[in-house]
């Protein structure tokens, strides 16, 4: 558990056979977690009402989830690698003004998990595949940024946007090879699609 500023966690390999969180940063600014392996744990990373941290080039594995952000503001995740946790690779409850980017996030339940008023997020560059429900999903939340991402192979939908989801901008995303949609509105309005590719999804 990190409760002071300016610390950085690299080069470790942290697991456990226990019920516990890898990293916890708790309400600090300036922490760098990077080329860390952290696997056995129920979430791996997790950000606290934390800000301007990064947490980069990091493989997360075989843990309940990955990276969780709670009340979380203008963090970086950054060419991480996410794959075989058992829930989200990458979720988001109450956070804004995060980027995440050229991350790999494969082989999860959901890849990455924007909800409860996540806001002004940017998603940018990723890669999200083989997931066991959707790759994207927004649930509550607003004024979001999805572009640039490859988004393939997830077993439902590629993007999801959903309960009352709105002003969220999908924009340049390769889409295809998903199990229902490639991109699904499910009770959003408002939001902005345009220059997408998508193909060779079960439905539109």
């Amino acid at each position: 558990e990190v409760k002071v500023n300016d610390v950085t966690i690299s080069g470790f390999t942290i697991t456990s056979t226990v019920s516990d969180i890898g990293v916890y940063l708790d309400d600090v600014e300036h922490c760098t977690v990077s080329k860390n392996t952290l696997h056995g744990h129920d979430w791996a990373i997790w950000i606290d009402r934390g800000s301007n941290n990064m947490l980069t080039e990091n493989e997360v594995y075989s843990n309940q989830g990955g990276i969780y952000l709670v009340s979380a503001k203008n963090n970086v995740l950054e060419s991480n690698e996410l794959h075989d946790n058992s829930s989200q690779g990458i979720s988001l409850t109450l956070s804004v003004e995060n980027t995440i980017v050229t991350n790999e996030v494969h082989n999860n339940q959901d890849g990455v998990f924007l909800r409860n008023d996540s806001v002004s997020n940017a998603l940018v560059g990723n890669t999200v595949c083989s997931n066991s429900r959707d790759g994207i999903w927004l649930s509550d939340s607003r004024n979001n940024s999805v572009t640039g991402n490859t988004i393939y192979e997830n077993w439902v939908h590629g993007v999801c946007l959903q309960s009352s989801s709105a002003g969220n901008f999908v924009e340049g995303n390769t889409i295809y090879e998903n199990g229902d949609k490639g991109i699904s509105l499910h009770g959003s309005n408002g939001n902005t699609l345009k220059g997408n590719r998508l193909y060779d999804n079960t439905h539109a």
